[in-house]
């Protein structure tokens, strides 16, 4: 699933002539919003395009306040892929 987002931004990139830096990709989700979240980095959810995420529940609200459903959502997948 991260693959084809990845070649989608990667295809968009190349199509605008334009370069992606996407070094956190390569990182683990897990950890990543943990330290996004202790750093009081107030990210909004702006776009639901995702698995598990519904608009009517998690638009406008910051990651602090979704970080246990987007843990969820991460277990879930890496179990779903890992099988």
């Amino acid at each position: 699933m991260l693959w084809n987002v990845i070649i989608f931004v990667v295809y968009s990139c190349s199509r605008l002539k334009c370069i992606s830096l996407a070094y956190l990709w390569r990182r683990d989700q897990s950890e990543l919003l943990q330290e996004m979240v202790d750093a009081k980095i107030n990210a909004i959810i702006i776009k639901t395009a995702s698995l598990g995420l519904k608009p009517d529940v998690h638009l406008g609200k910051s990651i602090s306040e979704i970080q246990s459903h987007l843990l969820e959502s991460v277990w879930a997948v890496k179990l779903r892929f890992s099988s």
